[in-house]
């Protein structure tokens, strides 16, 4: 598993003496160490299958990465803990980033029925949007090496909150 190497007994006893508090804070810290990877790689994918979409575009206030948010971990109300990556986008007024979803799951054929108002004897192609999975590859690329992030960062926390006492 590239080298990676973990006494998970060891470490579950380090945990136990952690108190409550700590053991949150160390689960949230690996949670969001594990979110932002997966988010940086979605980023990558995104700009990898997307060029021209470096500067910006005219029509919208942002570019298209942006809408590759991140949530920190939480708290559910049934005590689980959970940290979100999606590519919803935003909904403030001008951003372009709902865009990412037809991006990711693509669109069927469209074809226009009228024209101003009136309707045309042939219905006009006007296309489809291919999907381009950036999400999904870059989720199934991480998630083998999301149990390693997880552990290697509940062990530097718990080691760095052991030392701070």
């Amino acid at each position: 598993m590239n080298g990676f190497v973990t006494n998970i007994d060891e470490m579950f006893e380090k945990f136990a003496e952690l108190t409550s508090t700590e053991m949150t804070r160390a689960i949230k810290r690996a949670l969001n160490k594990a979110a932002v990877q997966l988010q940086r790689l979605t980023k990558s994918n995104l700009s990898s299958m997307i060029k021209s979409d470096t500067g910006g575009h005219g029509k919208y206030n942002d570019r298209l990465e942006n809408g590759v948010m991140r949530r920190s971990a939480s708290a559910s109300y049934d005590e689980e803990m959970t940290a979100m990556v999606h590519i919803m986008g935003s909904r403030s007024s001008g951003s372009g980033t709902f865009r990412l979803k037809f991006l990711e799951g693509g669109t069927k054929e469209r074809y226009a029925q009228t024209y101003k108002g009136r309707p045309l004897k042939k219905p006009r192609y006007l296309g489809q949007i291919k999907p381009m999975y950036f999400f999904k590859s870059a989720n199934e690329t991480i998630e083998p090496q999301l149990e390693r992030i997880y552990i290697e960062e509940i062990d530097k926390a718990i080691d760095k909150i052991n030392q701070s006492n």
